[in-house]
């Protein structure tokens, strides 16, 4: 019989647990909890989809300074993002390769299909406006 047995001294990270009870219902803080206290792993069903698949994406963007982070109100607020998470804060330098391989945010987005909840991670990203200080090609090297 399998178990779900997580390895790491926490339940998985970033929208991993969101994820799973978003398209199959099931709830991984819980699992960990129910370890946590000393349970026994309970035997799961067969996880059957909920007709709703998620994703998560990291997000990307120029390197420079940054000055300041536009997020359209509705993101935050939509039935189809989940998630969204800008890490950086103004100022920060943000570096892309060679120089690093710095995240700008996480997205996480559902739909009815795996093309419908990329397209609205995507279309919502696009409308997310990244601004840079003038010396910004200047800091970030």
């Amino acid at each position: 019989r399998p178990f779900i047995v997580e390895i790491a001294a926490r339940p998985g990270g970033g929208s991993l647990q969101y994820m799973a009870k978003i398209s199959y219902g099931y709830c991984s803080i819980s699992a960990a909890l129910e370890a946590a206290q000393g349970n026994p792993p309970t035997e799961i069903p067969a996880l059957k989809p909920t007709g709703r698949v998620a994703v998560g994406l990291t997000m990307l963007c120029d390197e420079g300074r940054l000055d300041s982070v536009e997020v359209p109100p509705e993101l935050l607020t939509h039935p189809a993002i989940f998630n969204f998470t800008v890490l950086p804060k103004a100022g920060s330098v943000i570096k892309r390769p060679p120089h690093g391989n710095d995240i700008f945010a996480y997205i996480g987005a559902t739909g009815e299909t795996l093309s419908t909840a990329l397209d609205n991670a995507a279309s919502f990203a696009a409308q997310v406006q990244v601004r840079f200080l003038e010396d910004a090609k200047e800091t970030a090297s």
